[in-house]
């Protein structure tokens, strides 16, 4: 135990208000401290201690009772009725320890009392045992923290599995209603179909696989894989996969690449979730018969992707919220497909995590067009 807490006292490095109006008390504490690994700060008023406790925001107090002007009480309660310094530990620094005296202290929110004239050892365990006590509750409540952040993620990956689950669904729709509907399908087209609810059906299982293990996720957080590859590539493969979709909607997916070098060192699995949740909303967005826009293009650095549809764009009330969970629009889909409202918060969430950048612009009335844009790998034969 003494060595945790020894490391985490180094690691941190606590801030000491000492608080005495002779020169003298403060030079002695500050010699007996002076061996750990403290930021010292002084102050030889009650005033000048209520507005040092505010600028630096000590760990620790040592507040002399006797002092002119405004004594250790009358200070310690003026802190401790502010809500930027009630929670900042107190040790009371007197030549006095009556009962009385005591009681008074610890009412007023005193954590400890340390007696003039000084004992370096008594000084120095009282600092270090409070010290102690408040680096560990931080130490807890970051871990709670921690723990409450990879709960949520979980909680945010499996609904976002869910969520895309409806799409390789609903194209297996679109294609067997094509092959129950349509009386002209020729040999050929009737194997070409029968091979893409095949693969779309294996995409199903893969997505159904990923909920399972992330069900079963205890790490501390999400791990990303490094691979270089081409983002042009996942592109073309997310836009064949929606080819029919956009058939049966009559929309015109339009694509066009101007960069030369279109790779990047990211997760592959990750880049592809994050464009085909804007592919997918394009296509959900963009009324029957109109066309979609998909650019791949460099820009300062980075690999620009562009989404753009000709639906009925967004207001900028819905564009303050356009990344938020469960964003209840005032667009809705243009066919009444689901929407869960999760997509573009989890997008955000994972283009950031590759050090990239995701955005929309937009006019009602004018489609919308969502920009991700993330860091390109330099060609060093350049």
């Amino acid at each position: 135990m003494d060595k945790l807490i020894n490391d985490l006292i180094s690691s941190y490095k606590p801030t000491i208000l000492i608080v005495d109006d002779s020169f003298i008390n403060i030079q002695v504490m500050s010699h007996i401290l002076q061996s750990e690994p403290y930021n010292i700060i002084t102050a030889r008023t009650g005033g000048d201690a209520i507005v040092l406790a505010h600028d630096y925001e000590p760990d620790l107090i040592l507040l002399d009772v006797i002092m002119p002007l405004m004594n250790g009480f009358e200070v310690a309660e003026k802190l401790k009725s502010d809500d930027a310094t009630k929670n900042i530990p107190i040790l009371f620094v007197t030549c006095k320890s009556s009962d009385e005296e005591i009681k008074m202290g610890y009412q007023l929110g005193a954590d400890d009392y340390v007696t003039k004239p000084f004992n370096a050892e008594e000084l120095k365990k009282k600092v270090k045992t409070h010290l102690a006590l408040l680096l560990l509750k931080k130490q807890i409540d970051i871990n709670r923290n921690k723990l409450e952040q990879l709960v949520e993620e979980k909680n945010d990956l499996v609904l976002l599995t869910i969520h895309d689950l409806k799409n390789p669904i609903y194209n297996i729709l679109a294609l067997s209603k094509i092959l129950r509907d349509d009386d002209t399908i020729t040999k050929l087209e009737l194997k070409e179909y029968s091979q893409a609810i095949v693969k779309t059906s294996d995409k199903t299982l893969e997505l159904i696989k990923n909920l399972i293990e992330i069900s079963q996720l205890e790490e501390e957080k999400m791990t990303y894989s490094q691979e270089r590859f081409d983002v042009s590539k996942i592109i073309e493969n997310i836009l064949e996969n929606y080819k029919y979709r956009a058939r049966e909607k009559e929309i015109q997916l339009n694509y066009e690449c101007n960069s030369t070098n279109t790779e990047i060192n990211a997760d592959p699995k990750v880049t592809y979730r994050i464009l085909d949740n804007l592919v997918s909303n394009v296509l959900k967005y963009s009324p029957k018969g109109k066309n979609a826009y998909i650019k791949l293009l460099e820009k300062n650095g980075f690999l620009q992707i562009e989404v753009k549809d000709e639906g009925p764009g967004f207001t900028e009330e819905d564009r303050k919220k356009l990344f938020s969970k469960f964003a209840n629009l005032s667009s809705k889909p243009s066919c009444y497909e689901f929407t869960s409202g999760l997509g573009l918060s989890v997008v955000k969430k994972y283009v950031e995590s590759m050090n990239g950048r995701v955005w929309a612009e937009s006019e009602k009335g004018k489609g919308a067009k969502f920009v991700v844009q993330l860091p390109k790998i330099v060609d060093e034969n350049m």
